[in-house]
């Protein structure tokens, strides 16, 4: 239904100072719409569907790489659902965490949506690139100046809530501590299979709500087949598997996106958030069903349970390697987050200084390594200062 976006004031068990995002009002949609990896028709058609159905949180990402589609279909279907129904989320992608690139990212974003103004604008990973790279750590950028970025773009009206996604405890207390406006939300993946209890508790005690990406793990035969989510939808006259794991993830406080390009399976999830109460017994036994598995495998040390050997030493030779390669690379990339089997980069050239800049490291490197070079006085200076 079209109300299933309710506001309500979360307080957290912990008094603060700071206003909540905004004025101490905080979003709980409890189904919305994923949209990464919808493409062109998929994801207008996703949208549209969506949308007429009564669901009206649509939460997409400039790294999807399909926003001036789904500003299409939003503004196609407003005059059926007004935009003051819809609650419309976007967040910035890793290599716009400078404050002047986080301003031109939400612009950008309002432009391809055709949109006056953002519901929701998250932080899409607590990991600061280089401009217009992949991987390479940006030692210019903090997340309390991309921060103040986002608290500004309420201040001014481009964005009515921010939030964060992907943080653990430990960032959001870091968080906790210089901002003035606190996040609303924050984004994860929980589903069955990965119910992060302590992280769901913790944010619910801090007033910030808990948003499951990836709510039904990867939809096969793991969760279609598990024999206690089917056992507890054949007690519930009908209801599918799908329903009772979103369920499952409601009543424990947690709002959830699934992403579906199926009018049907779209509707059916929306009957999630209306859907009969779980019996504690029931609640309990797909609690067992937690193993901590996750979909996306933690490389780089990112989340709080990621162990710190080999994963955080690995993360930190992978960022060196990377950035020294794109200090080479005479070019720039926009990332798109994979729509089929393959990522989608477009690349572009860098101007002539770069391409200079990389040919000087390149010449400073080998010079330094005993390499014999044609002696070029100014870098040979520069060398052996």
């Amino acid at each position: 239904p079209a109300d299933s976006i309710v506001y309500s004031t979360l307080t957290p068990k912990t008094s603060s100072p700071k206003t909540s995002s905004p004025a101490s009002l905080v979003m709980k949609p409890y189904v919305g719409l994923g949209t990464s990896r919808l493409k062109n028709d998929a994801a207008a058609g996703a949208v549209s569907s969506a949308l007429l159905a009564g669901c009206v949180h649509i939460d997409c990402a400039k790294c999807y790489g399909n926003e001036k589609v789904i500003g299409n279909a939003l503004k196609l279907t407003q005059s059926k659902v007004p935009r003051s129904k819809m609650h419309v989320t976007s967040k910035v992608w890793n290599d716009c965490h400078r404050p002047e690139d986080v301003r031109a990212s939400c612009h950008q974003t309002l432009s391809d949506l055709g949109l006056d103004y953002l519901d929701l604008y998250l932080i899409h990973w607590p990991l600061a690139w280089k401009r217009g790279t992949i991987g390479a750590i940006d030692v210019f950028a903090s997340l309390e100046a991309t921060w103040r970025a986002m608290e500004t773009l309420v201040d001014e009206g481009l964005v009515k809530s921010i939030g964060v996604s992907n943080f653990g405890k430990t960032l959001l207390r870091q968080l906790f501590g210089f901002c003035r406006i606190r996040p609303s939300c924050n984004q994860f993946e929980c589903h069955v299979f990965n119910q992060q209890h302590s992280l769901v508790e913790f944010c619910i005690s801090e007033g910030v709500l808990p948003v499951a990406w990836s709510p039904l793990a990867r939809l096969d035969s793991s969760i279609l087949e598990n024999p206690t989510l089917r056992a507890v939808a054949g007690a519930h006259h009908g209801a599918t598997v799908a329903r009772v794991a979103l369920r499952h993830a409601i009543q424990r406080g947690v709002a959830v996106i699934p992403r579906s390009k199926d009018p049907k399976h779209i509707a059916d999830n929306l009957l999630a958030a209306s859907s009969p109460v779980l019996s504690d017994q029931e609640m309990q036994e797909i609690d067992k069903l937690d193993t901590g598995s996750r979909i996306t495998r933690d490389w780089v040390g990112i989340f709080d349970d990621t162990p710190y050997f080999p994963y955080r030493p690995l993360g930190w030779a992978a960022a060196t390697i990377l950035f020294a390669f794109w200090l080479l690379v005479p070019n720039i990339v926009d990332f798109r987050m994979p729509q089929s089997s393959k990522a989608e980069l477009i690349i572009r050239p860098l101007p002539a200084l770069e391409i200079g800049r990389g040919l000087v490291l390149i010449w400073i490197a080998l010079h330094l390594s005993g390499v014999d070079l044609p002696p070029i006085p100014a870098l040979q200076l520069l060398s052996d200062y």
